[in-house]
């Protein structure tokens, strides 16, 4: 026949383990998101790096093509030159082909300073990119460990619950249902006291209490109605 003292104990396991692995199924949702967040932002600084060296190349293309626009209009006016009627027009064409090479001179100049941007941009975006994608990548495989976890963990929790429904048809009726009472008010059935606390609701359990449910009395906590049982690491009277 069964021992409803040492199927209560086992009870007690069943509802401590399932009370752990349910935070654990609450809290690794969110922990995955969190991993997951953090390589999103190791790739938004990839973009970023890779974002700014190709804003600095698009900047050197236009001026480059300023460039070529400033030189055709210097040699369409220096071909004019040679039509020219009046020194007046002489002298200005001149000095319009004096702007279009300091204009070019300038854009020159320009250019040269982009390209040094761009050398250093695409140095320090060679160097994000290697470090984030590490990172990206080690977040992303914890993202993937935590998510095999929480899997595991849905899993055990149906083992554990199949365990516990083979276990509380042999309490015998009466204490099956007052298990069934306490389980229904959504605390935990069935505690084990620990020390001198309930392991339910770590409320402090009387001397008197302890000592009467250590004898193998069934009774309850008085705060939270669970189901008493010894602490494993006490002495049995």
């Amino acid at each position: 026949m069964s021992d409803p003292r040492h199927d209560l104990e086992l009870l007690a396991n069943c509802e401590e383990e399932l009370a752990g692995l349910r935070k654990a199924c609450a809290r690794l949702p969110r922990d995955i998101e969190a991993l997951e967040e953090q390589a999103r932002s190791a790739r938004a600084r990839i973009d970023l790096a890779e974002a700014e060296l190709a804003e600095a190349e698009k900047a050197r293309r236009t001026k480059e093509a300023e460039i070529e626009d400033s030189r055709a209009q210097r040699g369409k006016l220096e071909a004019q030159t040679a039509m020219v009627k009046t020194n007046e027009e002489y002298h200005a064409l001149l000095r319009e082909i004096d702007g279009a090479g300091a204009r070019i001179s300038q854009l020159e100049d320009e250019v040269l300073e982009l390209m040094e941007r761009i050398e250093d941009l695409g140095t320090r975006a060679a160097e994000v990119g290697k470090e984030q994608s590490a990172a990206e990548a080690e977040l992303l495989g914890r993202a993937a460990g935590v998510r095999a976890e929480l899997e595991r963990a849905g899993a055990r929790v149906d083992e554990v619950t199949g365990e516990r429904e083979l276990i509380i048809p042999r309490l015998g009726e009466t204490i099956a249902r007052q298990y069934q009472r306490v389980a229904a008010r959504g605390g935990l059935p069935v505690a084990k006291i620990l020390g001198t606390s309930c392991g339910g609701c770590h409320r402090e359990v009387p001397p008197q209490l302890i000592n009467q449910v250590q004898a193998g009395e069934l009774h309850h906590c008085s705060y939270c109605l669970a189901i008493l049982v010894p602490d494993p690491d006490a002495d049995t009277p």
